[in-house]
């Protein structure tokens, strides 16, 4: 699951379209499986990006099943504020990755 498909089913659920789902870990999902990957690690971890991605990336699941089951507990503030934290987290995932980008000339 990537993080649009991720963030898709927080909000689905929000909304009451969606099923109770379970969530990924950020190593399980396709972001973190291909920045955990040795080879590609070997080629970018002297970026910056790169090595600021794995908190973040951690913070933006965290935050996804916080917000789930901060909404199963009828929490809905709570859950808002939740996807909100999700989103900052997901800000920062997308920065390092366009700073990974700039430093290898490709943005």
């Amino acid at each position: 699951m990537d993080e649009i498909l991720l963030k898709q089913a927080v909000y689905r659920a929000l909304c009451g379209q969606g099923q109770a789902i379970e969530l990924p870990d950020h190593r399980q999902c396709s972001l973190g499986r291909w920045y955990a990957d040795p080879d590609i690690r070997a080629l970018y971890q002297a970026h910056a990006g790169y090595r600021e991605l794995d908190a973040p990336h951690a913070a933006v699941h965290d935050c996804a099943r916080q917000a789930l089951a901060l909404h199963r507990q009828g929490r809905s503030d709570d859950a808002i504020a939740a996807c909100a934290r999700m989103e900052d987290a997901n800000r920062l995932v997308r920065e390092g990755l366009a700073r990974m980008l700039a430093q290898e000339g490709i943005a």
